[in-house]
Protein backbone atom coordinates (compact mmCIF):
# COMPACT_ATOMS: atom_id res chain seq x y z
CA UNK A 1 0.00 0.00 0.00
CA UNK A 2 1.35 3.41 -0.96
CA UNK A 3 0.21 6.17 1.39
CA UNK A 4 1.50 9.72 1.40
CA UNK A 5 0.64 12.03 4.29
CA UNK A 6 1.39 15.71 3.75
CA UNK A 7 3.13 17.16 6.78
CA UNK A 8 3.38 13.93 8.79
CA UNK A 9 6.65 12.23 9.69
CA UNK A 10 6.06 8.49 10.17
CA UNK A 11 9.11 6.52 11.28
CA UNK A 12 7.99 4.04 13.93
CA UNK A 13 7.71 0.51 12.51
CA UNK A 14 5.06 -0.63 14.97
CA UNK A 15 2.83 2.34 14.18
CA UNK A 16 3.20 1.68 10.45
CA UNK A 17 2.33 -1.97 11.01
CA UNK A 18 -0.85 -1.11 12.92
CA UNK A 19 -2.07 1.87 10.93
CA UNK A 20 -0.10 2.17 7.70
CA UNK A 21 1.86 5.34 7.09
CA UNK A 22 -0.89 7.82 7.89
CA UNK A 23 -1.82 10.27 10.58
CA UNK A 24 0.14 11.85 13.38
CA UNK A 25 0.91 9.64 16.36
CA UNK A 26 2.74 11.80 18.89
CA UNK A 27 3.12 15.33 20.17
CA UNK A 28 1.45 18.03 22.23
CA UNK A 29 -1.99 19.08 20.97
CA UNK A 30 -4.57 21.80 21.57
CA UNK A 31 -8.11 21.77 20.20
CA UNK A 32 -9.34 25.15 18.91
CA UNK A 33 -13.02 25.24 19.83
CA UNK A 34 -15.17 23.82 22.62
CA UNK A 35 -18.13 22.62 20.54
CA UNK A 36 -19.51 19.10 20.40
CA UNK A 37 -17.08 18.45 17.56
CA UNK A 38 -14.22 19.53 19.79
CA UNK A 39 -15.34 17.01 22.41
CA UNK A 40 -15.54 14.36 19.68
CA UNK A 41 -11.89 15.06 18.91
CA UNK A 42 -11.05 14.40 22.56
CA UNK A 43 -12.54 10.92 22.17
CA UNK A 44 -10.59 10.42 18.94
CA UNK A 45 -7.30 11.29 20.63
CA UNK A 46 -8.11 8.84 23.42
CA UNK A 47 -8.81 6.11 20.84
CA UNK A 48 -5.50 6.78 19.08
CA UNK A 49 -3.60 6.62 22.36
CA UNK A 50 -5.22 3.28 23.20
CA UNK A 51 -3.87 2.00 19.88
CA UNK A 52 -0.32 3.04 20.61
CA UNK A 53 -0.13 6.77 19.90
CA UNK A 54 1.31 9.16 22.46
CA UNK A 55 -0.56 12.40 21.91
CA UNK A 56 -0.58 14.76 24.90
CA UNK A 57 -3.82 16.73 24.82
CA UNK A 58 -3.15 19.99 26.64
CA UNK A 59 -6.74 21.20 26.45
CA UNK A 60 -9.09 23.45 24.50
CA UNK A 61 -8.67 27.06 23.39
CA UNK A 62 -11.54 29.33 22.32
CA UNK A 63 -12.32 33.06 22.39
CA UNK A 64 -16.03 32.26 22.76
CA UNK A 65 -16.20 29.03 24.78
CA UNK A 66 -19.45 27.06 24.91
CA UNK A 67 -20.70 24.35 27.27
CA UNK A 68 -17.64 24.37 29.51
CA UNK A 69 -19.51 22.23 32.05
CA UNK A 70 -19.40 19.39 29.51
CA UNK A 71 -15.60 19.30 29.56
CA UNK A 72 -15.35 17.98 33.12
CA UNK A 73 -16.82 14.51 32.35
CA UNK A 74 -14.21 14.01 29.62
CA UNK A 75 -11.33 15.25 31.81
CA UNK A 76 -10.44 18.07 29.45
CA UNK A 77 -9.21 21.52 30.45
CA UNK A 78 -10.30 24.85 28.99
CA UNK A 79 -7.05 26.80 28.69
CA UNK A 80 -8.27 30.23 27.58
CA UNK A 81 -8.48 32.39 24.46
CA UNK A 82 -6.61 32.36 21.16
CA UNK A 83 -3.97 34.76 22.52
CA UNK A 84 -2.47 31.70 24.23
CA UNK A 85 -1.34 30.44 20.81
CA UNK A 86 1.52 32.94 20.69
CA UNK A 87 4.65 31.10 21.78
CA UNK A 88 2.80 27.82 22.44
CA UNK A 89 4.83 24.65 21.83
CA UNK A 90 2.09 22.40 20.45
CA UNK A 91 0.20 21.38 17.36
CA UNK A 92 -3.47 22.19 16.83
CA UNK A 93 -6.64 20.72 15.41
CA UNK A 94 -9.81 22.65 14.62
CA UNK A 95 -12.69 21.95 17.01
CA UNK A 96 -15.36 24.14 15.40
CA UNK A 97 -17.97 23.08 12.83
CA UNK A 98 -18.42 26.57 11.38
CA UNK A 99 -16.36 26.83 8.19
CA UNK A 100 -15.67 30.57 8.51
CA UNK A 101 -14.50 30.10 12.09
CA UNK A 102 -12.33 27.14 11.07
CA UNK A 103 -10.58 29.29 8.46
CA UNK A 104 -10.11 32.09 10.99
CA UNK A 105 -8.70 29.77 13.65
CA UNK A 106 -6.35 28.19 11.12
CA UNK A 107 -4.99 31.60 10.09
CA UNK A 108 -4.53 32.60 13.71
CA UNK A 109 -2.74 29.38 14.68
CA UNK A 110 -0.47 29.26 11.64
CA UNK A 111 0.45 32.93 12.09
CA UNK A 112 1.56 31.99 15.61
CA UNK A 113 3.84 29.33 14.13
CA UNK A 114 1.81 26.24 15.04
CA UNK A 115 1.36 23.27 12.72
CA UNK A 116 -1.89 21.34 12.39
CA UNK A 117 -2.08 17.70 13.48
CA UNK A 118 -3.74 15.09 11.26
CA UNK A 119 -5.98 12.62 13.12
CA UNK A 120 -7.21 9.39 11.54
CA UNK A 121 -9.28 6.92 13.55
CA UNK A 122 -7.56 3.51 13.75
CA UNK A 123 -10.65 1.75 12.35
CA UNK A 124 -10.51 3.77 9.12
CA UNK A 125 -9.67 1.78 5.98
CA UNK A 126 -7.39 3.56 3.51
CA UNK A 127 -6.79 2.48 -0.07
CA UNK A 128 -3.47 2.85 -1.90
CA UNK A 129 -2.12 6.21 -3.07
CA UNK A 130 -3.88 8.20 -0.38
CA UNK A 131 -2.82 11.80 0.24
CA UNK A 132 -3.95 13.98 3.13
CA UNK A 133 -3.13 17.54 4.16
CA UNK A 134 -2.33 18.72 7.66
CA UNK A 135 -5.19 19.10 10.12
CA UNK A 136 -7.62 16.74 8.43
CA UNK A 137 -9.69 14.34 10.53
CA UNK A 138 -11.09 10.99 9.37
CA UNK A 139 -13.36 8.90 11.60
CA UNK A 140 -14.29 5.28 10.84
CA UNK A 141 -14.56 5.64 7.06
CA UNK A 142 -13.59 3.56 4.03
CA UNK A 143 -11.51 5.24 1.35
CA UNK A 144 -10.74 3.63 -2.00
CA UNK A 145 -7.65 4.06 -4.19
CA UNK A 146 -6.23 7.45 -5.11
CA UNK A 147 -8.19 9.63 -2.67
CA UNK A 148 -6.80 13.12 -2.00
CA UNK A 149 -7.70 15.36 0.95
CA UNK A 150 -6.56 18.93 1.42
CA UNK A 151 -5.95 20.70 4.72
CA UNK A 152 -8.50 20.59 7.54
CA UNK A 153 -10.95 18.26 5.79
CA UNK A 154 -13.37 16.19 7.86
CA UNK A 155 -14.81 12.80 6.87
CA UNK A 156 -17.05 10.82 9.24
CA UNK A 157 -18.41 7.31 8.71
CA UNK A 158 -18.37 7.66 4.91
CA UNK A 159 -17.57 5.49 1.91
CA UNK A 160 -15.30 7.31 -0.52
CA UNK A 161 -14.79 6.02 -4.07
CA UNK A 162 -11.67 5.99 -6.19
CA UNK A 163 -9.81 9.20 -7.06
CA UNK A 164 -12.11 11.45 -5.04
CA UNK A 165 -10.71 14.90 -4.19
CA UNK A 166 -11.68 16.96 -1.16
CA UNK A 167 -10.31 20.48 -1.20
CA UNK A 168 -9.27 22.38 1.94
CA UNK A 169 -11.91 22.70 4.69
CA UNK A 170 -14.39 20.35 3.00
CA UNK A 171 -16.72 18.75 5.57
CA UNK A 172 -18.43 15.39 5.03
CA UNK A 173 -20.94 14.35 7.68
CA UNK A 174 -21.89 10.82 8.78
CA UNK A 175 -23.26 8.24 6.37
CA UNK A 176 -22.30 9.85 3.05
CA UNK A 177 -21.36 8.00 -0.12
CA UNK A 178 -18.99 9.67 -2.59
CA UNK A 179 -18.73 8.06 -6.01
CA UNK A 180 -15.46 7.72 -7.88
CA UNK A 181 -13.87 10.87 -9.33
CA UNK A 182 -16.17 13.16 -7.32
CA UNK A 183 -14.70 16.51 -6.28
CA UNK A 184 -15.78 18.40 -3.16
CA UNK A 185 -14.81 22.08 -3.17
CA UNK A 186 -13.11 24.25 -0.58
CA UNK A 187 -15.34 24.65 2.47
CA UNK A 188 -18.25 22.68 1.01
CA UNK A 189 -20.44 20.86 3.53
CA UNK A 190 -22.24 17.55 2.91
CA UNK A 191 -25.01 16.79 5.40
CA UNK A 192 -25.83 13.41 6.91
CA UNK A 193 -26.58 10.63 4.44
CA UNK A 194 -25.94 12.52 1.21
CA UNK A 195 -24.97 10.66 -1.96
CA UNK A 196 -22.67 12.18 -4.59
CA UNK A 197 -22.66 10.31 -7.90
CA UNK A 198 -19.43 9.46 -9.70
CA UNK A 199 -17.73 12.35 -11.45
CA UNK A 200 -19.84 15.07 -9.80
CA UNK A 201 -18.24 18.32 -8.65
CA UNK A 202 -19.52 20.26 -5.63
CA UNK A 203 -18.46 23.91 -5.66
CA UNK A 204 -16.64 25.79 -2.94
CA UNK A 205 -18.75 26.73 0.10
CA UNK A 206 -21.76 24.82 -1.24
CA UNK A 207 -24.09 23.20 1.30
CA UNK A 208 -25.66 19.83 0.49
CA UNK A 209 -28.55 19.07 2.81
CA UNK A 210 -28.80 15.70 4.54
CA UNK A 211 -30.24 12.89 2.43
CA UNK A 212 -29.68 14.68 -0.88
CA UNK A 213 -28.71 12.65 -3.95
CA UNK A 214 -26.52 14.59 -6.37
CA UNK A 215 -26.42 13.59 -10.04
CA UNK A 216 -25.28 16.96 -11.45
CA UNK A 217 -22.60 19.49 -10.61
CA UNK A 218 -23.24 22.10 -7.90
CA UNK A 219 -22.03 25.72 -8.32
CA UNK A 220 -20.00 27.59 -5.74
CA UNK A 221 -21.98 28.68 -2.70
CA UNK A 222 -25.22 26.95 -3.70
CA UNK A 223 -27.54 25.17 -1.23
CA UNK A 224 -29.00 21.92 -2.56
CA UNK A 225 -31.55 19.45 -1.20
CA UNK A 226 -33.82 16.66 -2.36
CA UNK A 227 -33.94 13.44 -4.34
CA UNK A 228 -32.57 14.15 -6.87
CA UNK A 229 -30.83 17.27 -5.58
CA UNK A 230 -32.19 20.64 -6.69
CA UNK A 231 -31.14 24.19 -5.87
CA UNK A 232 -32.60 25.38 -2.59
CA UNK A 233 -30.70 28.66 -2.64
CA UNK A 234 -28.11 30.07 -5.04
CA UNK A 235 -24.92 31.76 -3.96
Amino acid sequence: MSVRVVGADVEDADWARLFGDHGDRAGRLVILGTSGWGRTLVSLVEALNRWGASIELLGMIDDDPQDLDLLEPINTTFLGGLDLLDGLDASFVLGSTDIAQRRLHDRRATSAGLEAMTLIHPETALGPDFTVGQGSVIIESRLSIGVTLGRHCVIQDTRVGHDVVLEDFAWVENGNTLGGDARIGNGAVLGIGAVVASGISVGSDAVIRGGTVLDSDVPNGAHVRGLPGSLDREA
